[in-house]
Order: C-alpha cells, then structure tokens, then sequence
C-alpha cells in the first residue's frame, strides 16, 4: 500500500484510532472517531483525505449538554484501506477487532434472558 505519510503522522493517527476510534462491521466497514475536539477531528480528515484521495466530510452533532460533537466516518472499501494502514500498529485487542472486521467475522447475536436462563440451569452456552 502506498503511504503519503510520514512516520510521525501515521503514528499520530495509530495512537488517536487506539483511543478513540471505533471500527466495526455491520452492513459495510466503518471506522468511526467521535469527539468535542473540532480542531482534532479536522485533522483526522485531512489525513483521510490524503490516503484515501478524496474529500471527507466531518459532522457537528450536537448534544443536549449544548456540547458539540464532532465524527469523522468512512466505510466500505475506504474504511478497509484506513484498517489496513493502521492494523499491525495497534494493541492486541484492536488488531483483533479490525482483523475480524477485515474478515468479515460477524458475531453471534446473544438473548440475553435465553442466556441468564441457561447459565441459571447450570447449562453451558
């Protein structure tokens, strides 16, 4: 993969992703960082931008505690391509995560009262 950043930058945003970011997979890929921090956010972007080639857009979204948040959000193929920029830099649990979205692992979904029923029986899950 082609990377138009520089070491500092790509460890920048591996350390912002690592406590703020949020990757996923529901019915696309998504990376996802929310914050108060505007000015934050905006560089997220800007570096987005610069990888991915095409313009990202940042969302205001406002709170009832008169608090603005700020999301940056890409999906698809272009959240795929910022996973893989940044999956061998991260912890362990968030290569894990990002190694299950970027194999398409989808996670059971759990009855919780099915559940509670169960362990209450002794049954294993």
């Amino acid at each position: 993969m082609n990377n138009p950043l520089s070491d500092f930058e790509l460890g920048w945003l591996v350390g912002l992703l690592e406590g703020e970011g949020h990757f996923a997979l529901y019915t696309s890929h998504v990376v996802e960082v929310n914050m108060t921090d505007e000015d934050t956010i905006y560089k997220i972007a800007s570096i987005y931008e610069r990888v991915l080639g095409i313009s990202i857009n940042v969302l205001s979204i406002p709170r009832k505690s008169g608090q603005e948040v700020f999301s940056v959000r890409v999906y698809g193929e272009r959240a795929r391509t910022i996973m893989r920029l940044v999956v061998t830099h991260m912890s362990y649990r968030r290569r894990q995560k990002i190694w299950q979205c970027l194999n398409g692992f989808r996670p059971e979904k759990v009855n919780v009262v099915d559940l509670m029923k169960m362990l209450q029986k002794g049954e294993s899950p």
